[in-house]
């Protein structure tokens, strides 16, 4: 027996019966008194993200960026039902955006992005986006520094690796 779909104070819900699907629907709709709605912000060097949740779930959109006035862009990303996964990911985001492109700058990171795998993770991101720049400087064109950067080819005569300097562990 096919599915029914039915639309219950704006909720969707499905079934095998009108009354299967709007019970699905009234499920999603008692889904949304647990948990918590309380927003989060992050800001680092101008950027600002704010964590909220929405009938859908938990996303984060940018409301500031340096030099910028205040304005709340659309969703960045959606996390249904988990808060830890939106905040993580607008931290990272966030970590990104406030690098300044330098291999000076290579190891800082806001004081509440404080997991080694995410430093590390973002910190390789930035080592490869360093390797492209390099690579471009001494006028290899995009493609082929992507390649490089990516070990998928050879050096080619007089092309100079980059070098990466030694981490720093309390960088922040």
């Amino acid at each position: 027996m096919p599915n029914i779909t039915v639309d219950y104070f704006g909720f969707s819900g499905t079934g095998r019966t009108v009354k299967d699907a709007k019970l699905d629907a009234g499920r999603k709709i008692a889904k949304l008194q647990e948990g918590y709605w309380t927003p989060a912000l992050r800001e680092w060097r101008g950027y600002g993200i704010v964590i909220y949740r929405t009938l859908n779930g938990w996303e984060y959109a940018y409301i500031a960026h340096p030099g910028e006035p205040l304005k709340l862009s659309g969703c960045c990303c959606l996390y249904a039902d988990d808060q830890r996964e939106a905040v993580s990911a607008a931290e990272r985001a966030i970590a990104d955006n406030g690098w300044n492109g330098t291999a000076e700058d290579l190891d800082s990171f806001p004081d509440f992005l404080a997991d080694p795998r995410a430093r590390a993770d973002i910190r390789s991101r930035r080592v490869w986006a360093l390797r492209i720049r390099h690579f471009m400087a001494q006028g290899i064109d995009q493609n082929t520094a992507f390649d490089l950067a990516n070990y998928r080819t050879e050096l080619p005569p007089g092309i100079t690796e980059w070098k990466e300097p030694t981490p720093c562990t309390n960088a922040t």
